[in-house]
């Protein structure tokens, strides 16, 4: 049983600490909160009704409060001299000063580190040993389970870390976790981080080993991905890192710093597509072979599928020129539309719609040098090369799917219109043995309506026949 002091583990605020050993002088009686002690002038010593101590202020929950006898061993009590009265009171006084002397060594002896009886090896009663400063010179004594630690890590190297814990966020300020089997004093002793990015020791979290506690400082939204590593040694891998090295999903574009993977760091034919994502939204390729931009679901060998009004692809060598390709109107109705990109300018230049019609905004020129075309006041211009004709057919019978015709009208290098005949002789000459050419057919009063008639206008008057 303790006669020389009592420890007290304190609550939160605790300031009363009482205890029953004697004492001599009330400086006789110290306090010491986690080993340290404190001056006199944060406590007091009361002794009515009870004996105990008083702090100024209340400790911290978890640390522990020794209230203890300590007689100063330096400061004679008593000091007798030749020829003086020697009194009960001052005998008692020295014996007990020299009694409590030794309890106090005594006791504080037996709670030391001791060699085993009957042996010489040092025996710590089943208890661990604490505050053992890291090793750093090769006599320094260190524990079993240090040098067990550093040997896995140097053998196993750094693709199996020492420790490892991993958790998912707690929303909120100063979030707890159970980091168990930690091992090492310090906050910088632990690598941790928050979706992929490592905190700063101390100032982000805190790391307890006594109670294998971790905790993150920062406010946390929730759902996020803590990873917490032990430091150690580790041994550099060398060679090609494989699958076994990396974890599924561990390195990401986040993460890889801009410009830092080019054709020297990717070994030929290294990317397949088995390693790329088939379901990244932004570019993905599937397992039957279907390449998807803008789309984790492409229908075709490649769907290209941009978010906005005009979702399109362009072709270009530069910001300010090139051609861009368009899937839609600005309705977003189906159609194909080529653009023109000159300057920084975008110009229609062709646009399919949905009913199949074609619009072409300018010249479609032919390799032959024929021509179809806006020119002049808007009308339709159909030309042909210096000299030569321009034939208008159409396409009939089984075999016009390999390209044989039917002409139906031609314009020769004369200007002479040809129907039926492919050498008009006039400016118009029809040529038909199946019928005739039909004028206009107007009513009288529709006739008359005509203003200012051209001479020669001739119609077929069908109210007269």
């Amino acid at each position: 049983m303790r006669t020389t002091y009592v420890d007290y583990t304190a609550t939160a605020a605790q300031t009363d600490f009482a205890f029953t050993f004697p004492y001599l002088e009330d400086e006789h009686v110290i306090v010491e909160i986690d080993g340290s002690p404190i001056s006199s002038s944060l406590f007091s010593l009361v002794t009515s009704p009870s004996t105990k101590i008083v702090l100024n202020s209340g400790a911290t929950a978890g640390q522990i409060v020794r209230v203890r006898r300590k007689s100063q061993p330096g400061v004679d009590l008593v000091d007798f001299e030749n020829g003086s009265v020697l009194t009960e009171s001052e005998l008692d006084r020295a014996y007990l000063h020299n009694r409590y002397l030794n309890e106090e060594i005594g006791e504080l002896n037996d709670a030391s580190l001791q060699k085993e009886v009957g042996g010489t090896d040092w025996d710590a009663g089943g208890s661990k040993i604490k505050n053992v400063g890291a090793p750093t010179l090769t006599a320094d004594a260190t524990t079993k389970q240090y040098v067990d630690d550093k040997v896995n890590q140097l053998s196993s190297g750094a693709s199996a870390p020492p420790t490892k814990w991993v958790f998912t966020g707690d929303a909120g300020a100063n979030t707890t976790y159970s980091v168990t089997g930690a091992e090492v004093n310090g906050d910088t002793a632990y690598y941790v981080s928050v979706d992929g990015s490592v905190l700063e020791p101390t100032t982000d979290y805190t790391v307890d080993p006594d109670t294998d506690t971790l905790t993150i400082v920062n406010t946390l939204s929730g759902g996020e991905d803590i990873v917490v590593i032990e430091r150690g040694f580790g041994v550099a891998i060398t060679g090609t890192i494989g699958e076994d090295q990396l974890q599924s999903n561990a390195v990401t574009n986040s993460k890889i710093a801009d410009d830092a993977v080019d054709t020297d760091q990717l070994a030929d034919h290294s990317v397949t597509a088995v390693k790329i994502s088939n379901t990244d939204s932004k570019f993905n390729v599937q397992t039957n072979g279907n390449v998807g931009i803008g789309t984790s679901a492409p229908s075709d060998e490649l769907h290209i599928n941009t978010i906005g009004v005009n979702p399109n692809l362009r072709l270009s060598r530069s910001t300010s020129t090139g051609v861009r390709l368009i899937g839609t109107d600005g309705d977003l109705n189906p159609a194909f539309i080529v653009e023109t990109i000159e300057s920084g300018a975008e110009t229609e230049r062709m646009r399919i719609d949905s009913n199949g019609n074609l619009h072409v905004n300018g010249t479609i020129e032919f390799g032959d040098g024929h021509t179809i075309g806006n020119g002049a006041n808007d009308n339709l211009h159909i030309t042909s090369s210096s000299g030569e004709n321009i034939i208008i057919q159409a396409r009939g019978g089984v075999n016009a799917f390999w390209g044989q015709t039917s002409e139906h009208m031609r314009i020769d290098s004369d200007g002479l219109v040809g129907i039926g005949t492919t050498y008009p002789s006039a400016p118009l000459e029809v040529v038909s043995t199946t019928g005739g050419v039909v004028f206009p057919r107007l009513t009288t009063t529709q006739r008359d309506a005509i203003g200012s008639p051209t001479d020669g206008e001739t119609i077929f008057n069908t109210t007269t026949n």
